[in-house]
């Protein structure tokens, strides 16, 4: 949906619930099966993130590396389904051609849903 059209059905679904403002997203459903187990590793370090943990001088240190969820507001909905804003889906849906991984991708307005994400106090690498 072009960003005028976007803007048009946002000012009007504004209308409809009232005060609540909504915004644009994106739900992506992608299918991995049960024995791809390197792949989905792959697509879930990049969606969800992970966590390390490394003895660096004797000392225990957890490092977190946040996927794209936890950069972006994106939720996850439930197996193999996450909502994402517009400009992260894109970064989801190049990596999933990139791999060959089947998705579909659907369009909608919704109430802002990353209101009161807090991010962890852990100790953030790069990755």
């Amino acid at each position: 949906m072009p960003s005028q059209a976007m803007d048009s059905a946002l000012a009007a679904q504004g209308a409809l619930v009232g005060a609540e403002p909504v915004r644009p997203g994106v739900i992506l459903h992608f299918d991995l099966r049960a024995n791809q187990d390197s792949l989905r590793r792959r697509v879930d370090r990049f969606l969800f993130g992970s966590k390390e943990t490394r003895i660096v001088a004797g000392i225990k240190k957890t490092y977190a590396y946040p996927g794209l969820l936890e950069v972006s507001g994106g939720r996850h909905f439930g197996q193999s389904v996450v909502l994402l804003r517009p400009e992260a889906a894109k970064k989801a849906i190049a990596l999933f051609r990139e791999l060959c991984v089947p998705h579909e991708r659907l369009d909608i307005l919704a109430r802002d849903w990353d209101e009161g994400n807090q991010a962890q106090d852990t100790v953030r690498g790069r990755g």
